[in-house]
């Protein structure tokens, strides 16, 4: 009996872990593209991507919060999980 309370509970467990595990891939995905969209439509206004003068500086700096939380979150978890 305890061995069947113990398997339903790791499936409950093993259910919600590909979503908690997404967010990281999700983070990296939206900081390659905001980093990509504001370095690139910085170079095509002639402006810098780290002065705060165009839409394009914000989406860079977005880029890179995504990252930094991307990486932050990888650590995380995969020290929360043992691996």
């Amino acid at each position: 009996m305890d061995a069947e309370l113990d398997r339903d509970r790791t499936d409950a467990e093993e259910a919600a872990e590909p979503r908690r595990s997404r967010l990281p891939l999700h983070l990296r995905t939206a900081a390659f593209v905001l980093l990509l969209v504001g370095f690139g439509g910085a170079l095509a206004n002639e402006s810098a991507p780290v002065t705060p003068d165009s839409v394009y500086s914000y989406l860079f700096f977005a880029g890179v919060a995504c990252a930094i939380a991307s990486v932050y979150l990888g650590i995380y978890q995969g020290g929360a999980s043992g691996e």
